[in-house]
Formats: C-alpha cells, sequence, structure tokens
C-alpha cells in the first residue's frame, strides 16, 4: 500500500487510505501510524475501544452477545475449515460465481498478540469512514453503528451486504472508498 499509495512528505503530499476489514480493525492504528495514512476505512471491522482500553479478546469476553450474530458465537471452528459455514458469514449476499470466487479467497487471520494489546487511538490527523454491511452475520449492524459513533465520531455508510462487502459490491465499495 505504502509504494503505490501517496505519502505525507515534505511536498505536503496525502498519505495512503488504509482499509481493514473484521478483525483487521484491531491492528488499523499501528498500520495507519506505519505507513502514515490520512485515512483509515473501516470494512465491517471491529473498531477498538481506546478510551476504556479493552483488547479484541477483553472485548469478546465482556461484550461478545452486543458485538456477534449468536450462530457466530456458536461456531466450533473457524469459517475458514469449512465451506458451507464460511459462505453462509461471508458470502450469502453475492450469486454463485461470487460466492465459489470469494470461498478461494478466505484464510485464517487470527494474530493472537495484536488482539491481545491494549488498543491505541489512530494517528492525530488520520480521518475515518466506517462501511457498515446491514446484513453482516458475523458483527452486528447496530454494534458496528455505535461504534463508529462512539469511538470513530463518525456515521456509518450503509452499504445492502453481508460481511464481505469487498466481495459481493466491489464498485460500491470502491467509490465510496473513492470518495
Amino acid at each position: 500500500a505504502g509504494r503505490g499509495a501517496g505519502r505525507i512528505g515534505d511536498e505536503g503530499e496525502k498519505g495512503p487510505t488504509v482499509v481493514v476489514h473484521s478483525g483487521a480493525g484491531a491492528l488499523a492504528s499501528a498500520v495507519a501510524a506505519r505507513l502514515r495514512a490520512s485515512r483509515v476505512v473501516w470494512l465491517a471491522a471491529f473498531v477498538p475501544d481506546t478510551v476504556g482500553g479493552r483488547s479484541l479478546l477483553d472485548e469478546m469476553q465482556v461484550s461478545a452477545a452486543q458485538m456477534f450474530n449468536p450462530e457466530w458465537t456458536q461456531l466450533a471452528a473457524p469459517p475458514t475449515e469449512d465451506a458451507v459455514t464460511a459462505g453462509y458469514f461471508l458470502f450469502h449476499d453475492g450469486d454463485l460465481e461470487t460466492l465459489r470466487w470469494g470461498l478461494d479467497t478466505v484464510r485464517l487471520f487470527q494474530p493472537a498478540r495484536a488482539f491481545a494489546q491494549a488498543p491505541r487511538p489512530l494517528p492525530g490527523g488520520v480521518a475515518s469512514t466506517y462501511l457498515l454491511p446491514m446484513r453482516d452475520r458475523t458483527l452486528r449492524p447496530q454494534w458496528m453503528r455505535v461504534a463508529a459513533e462512539l469511538r470513530l465520531d463518525v456515521k456509518a455508510v450503509e452499504v445492502d451486504t453481508g460481511h464481505c462487502p469487498h466481495v459481493s459490491a466491489p464498485e460500491e465499495v470502491a467509490s465510496i472508498i473513492a470518495g
């Protein structure tokens, strides 16, 4: 992302936009700082509780029922281990061709240390945009809306998709990111 996108420099160039999806929201601040980002786009992403200082794991222990769809919290294994489960939670809003393509992209992402660390606020001057998928079966839309408002001080941009809008509605997502 850093090479192809602009960076803040002596010429006053705008830094890159960082896009975080799902649990990668726990890494948003570190990535934005490292890349000198000008903006973070939160795509159906966990928004860290920087005021309360709770890590993603801490928050899951305290607020799982508010954050996650009840079916998600009852999973015995990650959806990456079962195509039917991945399809149900991640790609239920696309056509068959998109579902097949999406399933080929699924990888387990569980950076245990990052999920356990107390979060840091975004660097100063970094703007946020939150894309809220209204048909998400993973994170609850109401939790995402409140997190965007209270933790990022932004009104979420609602999209009529599931948890992976970049897969089912890439043109719409790109249009929102482009501004």
